[in-house]
């Protein structure tokens, strides 16, 4: 509390936009904003770049067998080139197909603690409480955010600025 009346009051000299607005920051804010600004950081920085991988069949007696290349991605272009030419010209496989396309990763949507927790009952077998023991150190850790958040969707209508102005 003490914290936070200092910087309502610090911040109301400083900007007259917060001058009517009680402002509160405490321990979940400031490691949520450490991912935030961390992640941000992370994406200015990033360049994509190109990357191929192999990806093996093979059929014998009727049936077929598939085979990813444990390593999944390689950067290198000319160890790419020669893997190839070593296939072709062993003459033991043969290459049916090379393709290129660009590839996107989407973020994927957090889950609420009751969807984590099912989840890691009934793919991993790990109890609810456990679940929550290991998604609380992962939070402290700085892996993910805070793990108890229920709130993913609100009834159609919802003045969710009003809401925001309230807090």
């Amino acid at each position: 509390a003490a914290f936070t009346r200092f910087q309502t009051l610090t911040f109301a000299k400083r900007f007259e936009e917060t001058s009517d607005k009680i402002l509160s920051w405490g321990p979940c804010q400031f490691a949520t904003l450490g991912f935030i600004v961390d992640r941000a950081w992370k994406m200015e920085k990033f360049e994509a770049e190109d990357f191929w991988g192999i990806s093996c069949k093979v059929e014998r007696h009727g049936k077929t067998a598939a085979f990813d290349w444990a390593r999944s991605r390689l950067f290198d272009r000319p160890m790419c080139t020669v893997l190839y030419e070593t296939v072709v010209e062993s003459g033991v496989a043969t290459v049916l197909a090379i393709d290129e396309r660009e590839k996107r990763r989407w973020r994927p949507l957090p889950l609420a603690t009751v969807a984590l927790q099912t989840l890691a009952s009934r793919k991993l077998r790990i109890p609810a409480e456990e679940t929550m023991q290991v998604a609380e150190e992962l939070y402290t850790k700085g892996y993910i955010s805070y793990p108890r958040t229920e709130t993913e969707k609100f009834k159609q209508g919802t003045d969710l600025a009003d809401l925001i102005k309230k807090q």
